[in-house]
């Protein structure tokens, strides 16, 4: 629908933030809209201010929104665009933590595999690990696994 809307009534797509501080890439992330990211990346090119945009209020980026959704999808394309897998928001938590407090695997997988640290600490001091804890087991079982690695290396 964007591309229609842009291609037929030649509409410029706006790649600054909001009057919020979300970019359109921020808000298609956060809302898991793939088809819509891919779009605004082409269009965009391999901008990576615009791809590593935080929010100004947050410090949330594409890659954190989309991580703490659960959005597998949209995480690839921002890691395959050059989203920086350890970015922190203003709360210290980076992509991981977020995905491994809302429970999501197979994002902490894609995330680990993209080299985050299991070991980074948010501002309260916990891992990503310490957050999975509680309530979702398979999240957690990726990190122990990935911080008994780290460890050894």
């Amino acid at each position: 629908m964007l591309r229609y809307i842009v291609e037929r009534y030649g509409a410029p797509l706006r790649v600054e933030p909001s009057p919020v501080g979300l970019t359109p890439l921020q808000e298609a992330a956060r809302l898991g809209c793939l088809q819509v990211v891919r779009y605004v990346l082409q269009a965009q090119g391999v901008d990576h201010a615009a791809i590593n945009h935080r929010s100004p209020s947050t410090g949330c980026s594409a890659l954190s929104d989309a991580a703490m959704r659960g959005h597998a999808g949209v995480v690839s394309l921002l890691l395959a665009a050059g989203a920086q897998v350890d970015a922190p928001r203003k709360d210290g938590k980076t992509a991981l933590h977020c995905a491994a407090e809302q429970g999501h695997a197979a994002v902490v997988r894609q995330l680990l595999r993209a080299g985050a640290d299991p070991l980074a600490r948010e501002e309260e001091g916990r891992t990503p690990a310490e957050l999975a804890e509680v309530w979702h087991e398979d999240a957690r079982a990726f990190l122990l696994a990935a911080e008994e690695h780290q460890g050894q290396s």
